[in-house]
């Protein structure tokens, strides 16, 4: 899944992708029609963009293509859940592309660069123009879905009882038992969203009719990139009907 192209211009800040606490954007002036994304860790994205755009996602790649004509760069691409580690970016546009630098200093100023903890353990919050920390040092796992988990430690003996039933079960008494909470990725909303309709598009009569009729048809339509259908209305709607290609008779 790759968009090639001839030319290919080398990475610098002023053409960036950009990954915040909850969302990816871009920076650039770079005039793209594809954008194509690698990343690694569990990546589950719900898009930003219009409609008309379509979005691929597969084996660790993420390719997102303007469908429509429009002379525009939009910044917001998605929001994400999981764990967003971006390998590679590029930008396309016909034969030239535009490699981006994969910047997290939105992230990291936030969550460590805005306060100082001193050796007695006092915090204190530093103005930025005094941060003296380079962005480019800082790590950053880009996960965002970290819920709090009880893990119990081992058990102790003086905190098990024994039930008369189930042939001597041992039941553990919670309130008792010693716990400590860690930090572990959680497992809701482990799905993409708005990614696999291609919407607002429209046709002038001369590519499809509504399956099962002859009758040509004209108007908005949009397709599903998953499963391949493509279906009357500019969004799906349970009014949307299936629509098939007319055969072209030589």
């Amino acid at each position: 899944m790759t968009y090639l192209s001839k030319h290919t211009k080398k990475t610098d800040a002023s053409n960036s992708i950009i990954i915040q606490e909850d969302r990816v954007v871009l920076n650039t002036n770079f005039n793209y029609k594809a954008i194509e994304i690698h990343y690694s860790g569990d990546l589950f994205i719900d898009s930003l963009l219009p409609s008309d755009y379509a979005i691929m996602k597969q084996n660790n790649k993420l390719l997102i293509l303007q469908v429509n004509t429009r002379d525009e760069n939009l910044s917001d691409l998605f929001l994400y859940n999981g764990k967003c580690t971006i390998r590679k970016a590029t930008l396309h546009n016909l034969g030239d592309s535009q490699e981006l630098y994969i910047n997290t200093e939105s992230y990291v100023n936030w969550n460590n660069l805005s306060y100082r903890t001193d050796i007695d353990g006092n915090t204190t919050t530093q103005a930025w123009e005094n941060m003296t920390t380079y962005w480019e040092d800082l790590s950053f796992t880009g996960r965002n879905d970290y819920v709090d988990k009880k893990v119990y430690k081992p058990i102790n003996k003086d905190t098990i009882t024994t039930s008369g039933t189930g042939f001597g079960t041992r039941v553990v008494d919670k309130q008792q038992e010693e716990f400590e909470i860690q930090k572990v990725p959680s497992r809701v909303n482990k799905r993409d969203k708005n990614i696999f309709v291609v919407g607002d598009l429209y046709t002038k009569g001369s590519r499809f009719k509504i399956k099962g009729s002859d009758e040509p048809y004209q108007g908005d339509y949009h397709c599903n990139t998953k499963t391949g259908r493509i279906l009357t209305g500019k969004n799906f709607t349970t009014d949307s009907k299936q629509l098939v290609p007319i055969e072209r008779k030589d």
